[in-house]
């Protein structure tokens, strides 16, 4: 969502829409976080009483500043996601080369059950 800060006025339901947006849960919770009475911010928008010229400023910094973060916190899972990739193929490699070591180890295990077969026959017939 695109807010033009000079031609937006501040109603009470395009607040409540920013204090969710910003990921506030009520108007306690803004209170709470900007350390204002929450009867002073619930007021905003009531008889006459207009909203702060900067609540429009923080809200768009706040709301910008949840995506950032939940932007932040998915390219690091995307990178972390990456690495395990990458960690993935070397480990693939590891394998692939242990596999070929037990292949040779097989192979060497037969040549020297032949070999001893054979030691055992020469043995028994110089007896």
């Amino acid at each position: 969502m695109k807010y033009e800060i000079e031609s937006f006025e501040l109603t009470k339901e395009s607040f409540n829409l920013l204090i969710t947006e910003a990921g506030f849960n009520t108007k306690k919770d803004f209170a709470r976080f900007v350390n204002l009475p929450y009867n002073s911010i619930n007021n905003w928008g009531n008889n006459g009483n207009k909203f702060p010229k900067y609540v429009m400023t923080l809200m768009i910094a706040l709301i910008k500043s949840r995506k950032y973060d939940s932007l932040m916190k998915s390219s690091s899972i995307m990178l972390e996601c990456e690495k395990l990739k990458d960690e993935n193929v070397k480990l693939k490699s590891i394998i692939h080369n242990l596999e070929a070591e037990v292949k040779k180890f097989e192979v060497l295990k037969k040549s020297i059950n032949r070999i001893n077969l054979y030691a055992n026959r020469e043995a028994e017939s110089l007896k």
